[in-house]
């Protein structure tokens, strides 16, 4: 029990006893290859997902994507929730909402974006996904052009003007900044990934306190990660002899 105490990586049992429900199990191998540079077709556990997504009542078709710390996929499961949303016929916009680390801007390819007075101009990344870069050049006021409504102001006039189904941002680790809460008030229903073996069990119940604090709605949890079952059905197209 004591070396139990000892370890604070997340277990399955933390998850069985969190009250927020698990959305998705990314198997471990395919995280790590969506993980490469996000390009990849969405694997079925993301299209899972985004049928789940399509029948939940977002506010402004907005779903913040987050985490408790690095490293546990938000970025991934950002790319691989979008791509699946595509496939469902659905207009999708990804917003990089890390203005320090800007991971989502850069595996894609795209540099940040400098904050200006008129609308934002997305970049395409394929046909039905367009991407808002990180804003670049904030520095230190990053909690500032969240909190006064700037950040709010410009996810309104893209959102408009581009006609989006949903938008998905991809936020910093909402346990390791003070400025992912405060989205929250913007961006209310919340997707928080986490990781096992990776994530911290009290920093991931922190996380969603400080969340909940915010009136943040946190839809559930996308378990990254985990083992794959080695029963799993092999499905095979039509026509294709089982051998």
């Amino acid at each position: 029990a004591f070396l139990e105490s000892r370890n604070t990586l997340l277990k399955p049992k933390d998850i069985q006893e969190m009250e927020a429900p698990v959305l998705v199990r990314i198997p471990q191998l395919k995280a790590a290859a969506l993980a490469k540079s996000g390009m990849e077709a969405p694997a079925v556990e993301f299209h899972r997902l985004a049928s789940t997504i399509s029948l939940t009542t977002l506010k402004k078709n907005r779903l913040l994507v987050t985490s408790s710390n690095t490293g546990e996929g938000k970025t991934t499961t950002t790319l691989g929730l979008a791509r699946a949303l595509v496939d469902f016929g659905f207009r999708v916009l990804i917003v990089d909402g890390d203005f320090r680390k800007a991971e989502l801007s850069r595996r894609l390819g795209h540099g940040m974006r400098r904050e200006t007075q008129t609308v934002p101009q997305p970049v395409q990344v394929s046909p039905g996904l367009d991407l808002l870069p990180a804003v670049i050049g904030l520095d230190s006021k990053v909690m500032e052009y969240v909190a006064r409504g700037r950040f709010e102001q410009h996810l309104n006039l893209v959102q408009t003007s581009g006609n989006y189904d949903y938008v998905v941002i991809d936020s910093a680790p909402a346990g390791l900044t003070g400025e992912t809460p405060l989205m929250a008030r913007v961006v209310n229903e919340v997707l928080l990934v986490v990781r096992m073996g990776v994530s911290d069990r009290y920093m991931v119940q922190e996380t969603l306190e400080q969340l909940m604090r915010h009136n943040a709605h946190i839809i559930g949890l996308a378990l990254n990660g985990t083992e794959q079952r080695s029963d799993t059905y092999a499905y095979k197209p039509s026509g294709v002899n089982a051998g």
